[in-house]
């Protein structure tokens, strides 16, 4: 597809040729996007997942996010400096499919980060074994530090909530995820 193709593709547009609109498909891929998305960023935040590409984040037929690369965790980044300074991806065009969503998925992202936290010590667990004697550069003392950070449980539920949504809005106004998808889609053709 030449480049003057692409300027009318959307992920909106996307959904809306492969489920119709105002369909039940569509509603259901929408809510599908939706807890996938919750469940991506969170795993992104709290696991530093980087290399966050639309040549990495892939969706299957219902409309779930998948992303297939893990090569980038734990603070590990491409390059020798990361452009993906947000503490997840949540592009203009993920808001613009979620359009009146977007409360919902704020309500969810919080539950979710309620739910880690409530598991933390065995979270940070997993992280403290596979640091020990782990000859893997991204696990190490200072990466389960960084983890147990991230979670932050000295803060209160309603610091908590204030802390959520400004990892929301930092996600969402961050010219770095549009710089890297345009360092992507320039270089690698990636949408």
């Amino acid at each position: 597809m030449g480049q003057g193709d692409n300027k009318n593709f959307s992920l909106k547009n996307y959904f809306l040729g492969k489920y119709g609109r105002d369909t039940k498909e569509y509603k259901m891929a929408t809510q599908n996007f939706l807890k996938s998305l919750v469940g991506y960023s969170l795993a992104s935040y709290i696991l530093q997942i980087k290399d966050r590409h639309n040549g990495n984040i892939l969706l299957d037929n219902e409309g779930h996010v998948v992303h297939v690369d893990f090569g980038f965790i734990l603070g590990e980044h491409p390059g020798f400096y990361c452009v993906e300074v947000a503490p997840f991806k949540f592009s203009s065009e993920y808001l613009d499919l979620l359009d009146d969503l977007l409360e919902e998925f704020k309500m969810l992202f919080l539950e979710g980060f309620i739910a880690l936290r409530k598991h933390s010590e065995r979270l940070c667990r997993i992280i403290e074994i596979l640091s020990e004697n782990s000859d893997v550069r991204c696990i190490n003392k200072r990466v389960l530090m960084n983890f147990r950070d991230r979670l932050k449980m000295e803060m209160s539920d309603k610091e908590i909530e204030i802390y959520v949504m400004w990892l929301i809005n930092k996600s969402l106004n961050s010219m770095g995820t549009g710089l890297y998808d345009s360092y992507q889609y320039f270089s690698n053709g990636y949408l």
